[in-house]
């Protein structure tokens, strides 16, 4: 064995690896290595069985041509790397039977390899983010009998999905996720795969109702098919399921009620938001105490929040947002000490807020907007030292917003903006100097910066329509310049007489003064109608 992987290796591999003819596990991943694997030393270390080689900049062929002398080959480990086709792909049935075949992510185009068609003893098989096309290749379940794990993520792969005839009993792992398969789930994949542990098909097209076959996978632990076009009811048996732990089943159209204790005691993970799910929450998931993840969110779901809520004691992710859901937030989600995310937003809770959620000291988000919520934002959320994000807007909440909230120095949003508030907006320190006025706005009550409404202006004074306005700006004008008029002119009059009382001088120049003007305009009229008697106008 030779182990060189992790390291700042680069270049292309040392011509001596060759000498090495006894070598049979290579592990040359995470370096720098370029240069094709067929003219490399690799092809002549024929008692080679483990290769590791991601990670790298390789270039490899999908055929693996390279190793088709190598009879003890049986572990092919490429991440990462330059895969490619080969022109001429004539030895098409290599020696060695591999058991282990991972060639992902390395960018290649192209149809599934061929030399497949020649493996049986496959165990592991991940060809995922190649854009291999084709549909789904279930000669490769039918020919390898003891394969155990399955992935083909991110290809092109489409239409339907088509399954072996006969059941594979050791397939554990399927995870066909991010391709273009249509059409409807085969309604037995529950029997032709009876031993699957973990199944993921999202980002797909498939259509149709979820299978009632899945509830006879008893062994099923993980369970994948959200972002797809299946429709329907959930079936009845998804509740046989034991082992399950994790169900996504969102971004489809399945409506209807949740069938009652529909999950398992030991599931953890529930995510089905996006459908259109009905009725309320009171029988689905009672019993279900080990959950981690609730998500219900953007459904049709009513009724209120059943007050058994308080014996998830793990919960740490509860989203029941864009619902109908009604009735007061029971005291009991404070018993949810792990509680990370509440997201009760756009619903028809009524009431107050329980001021007992100030006791959720590890919630990081809370939203519970667009309700109909009253009374006082409760003090005691001062106490909630690790929320990032609080949003009470758009409900009917009253009175002042507590000054205590500054002390809340991880917050980074901040929303009460379209609720009846009154009093000053919270001091403007720490991280609630970065809040704008769209965190107050629509609370014609609150005052202060970051709003437009200074809190001095106690008693305004009344308005003044546009016509009372100008009505009384052009009477008041008016009035001024006629009394100014006035006074103006009767100053003037008493200041000339009263100098030329006193001083002679300037009395004589005043009377020369009005002589000259006079006489001005005497010889101004006289010539003026002279001129006008000379073009007959006279």
């Amino acid at each position: 064995m030779l182990d060189i992987s992790y390291n700042d290796l680069s270049g292309n591999l040392p011509l001596c690896l060759a000498n090495l003819t006894s070598l049979r596990r290579l592990y040359l991943s995470f370096n720098h290595f370029i240069g094709n694997i067929s003219s490399s030393p690799l092809r002549d270390l024929i008692n080679l069985e483990y290769l590791s080689v991601s990670g790298n900049l390789f270039q490899i062929p999908i055929s693996l041509s390279p190793f088709f002398n190598h009879s003890k080959f049986k572990y092919m480990e490429s991440r990462d790397n330059k895969i490619f086709a080969e022109t001429n792909d004539q030895h098409l049935n290599p020696r060695f039977q591999l058991e282990r075949l991972v060639l992902s992510s390395g960018g290649y185009c192209g149809v599934f390899p061929k030399f497949l068609y020649y493996q049986h003893n496959l165990q592991v098989v991940d060809l995922s983010h190649n854009q291999m096309r084709e549909g789904f290749p279930s000669w490769l379940l039918q020919n390898n009998t003891k394969l155990e794990q399955l992935y083909l993520i991110n290809n092109s792969l489409s239409g339907p999905l088509k399954l072996p005839i006969h059941s594979h009993m050791y397939l554990s792992w399927l995870d066909i996720s991010d391709n273009f398969f249509q059409d409807f789930i085969t309604p037995e994949i529950g029997t032709y795969l009876p031993r699957l542990r973990y199944v993921k098909m999202s980002g797909n097209g498939f259509s149709g109702s979820l299978p009632s076959s899945l509830g006879n996978m008893s062994l099923l632990a993980y369970l994948d098919l959200s972002n797809n076009k299946l429709s329907g009811n959930i079936p009845e048996g998804l509740g046989n399921m034991h082992f399950l732990r994790v169900l996504d089943l969102s971004m489809n159209n399945i409506s209807g009620s949740l069938p009652s204790n529909f999950c398992s005691s030991k599931i953890k993970e529930i995510y089905l938001s996006r459908n259109g799910l009905q009725g309320s929450l009171e029988d689905a998931f009672y019993g279900c105490s080990e959950l981690i993840v609730l998500d219900l969110g953007h459904n049709h779901m009513t009724g209120s929040i059943p007050s058994w809520i308080g014996e998830f004691s793990q919960l740490s992710y509860l989203i029941l947002g864009h619902n109908h859901i009604d009735g007061e937030i029971p005291v009991q989600l404070c018993n949810l000490t792990q509680l990370s995310l509440l997201d009760l937003s756009h619903n028809h809770f009524s009431g107050e807020i329980p001021p007992e959620i100030g006791t959720l000291s590890m919630i990081k988000v809370l939203n519970l907007s667009y309700n109909k919520l009253i009374g006082a934002i409760p003090p005691t959320f001062s106490n909630l030292g690790q929320i990032e994000s609080l949003d009470l807007s758009y409900n009917n909440l009253e009175g002042k917003i507590p000054p205590q909230l500054t002390q809340l120095y991880s917050l980074a949003v901040f929303n009460v903006a379209h609720n009846n508030l009154s009093g000053k907006t919270p001091e403007r320190v720490a991280q609630f100097a970065t809040f704008d006025q769209s965190s107050y706005e629509g609370n014609p009550l609150l005052c202060g910066l970051p709003l437009p409404k200074s809190c001095n202006n106690t008693s305004p004074s009344p308005p003044v329509t546009p016509t009372e306005e100008k009505e009384d700006n052009s009477f008041m004008d008016m009035g001024v310049f006629y009394v100014s008029f006035v006074v103006s002119y009767i100053m003037v009059l008493l200041a000339i007489a009263a100098i030329l009382y006193i001083n002679p001088y300037w009395r004589r120049r005043w009377f020369y003064f009005i002589e000259t003007s006079l006489t001005g305009c005497y010889y101004f009229l006289v010539d003026n109608i002279t001129l006008l008697s000379k073009f007959g106008l006279s």
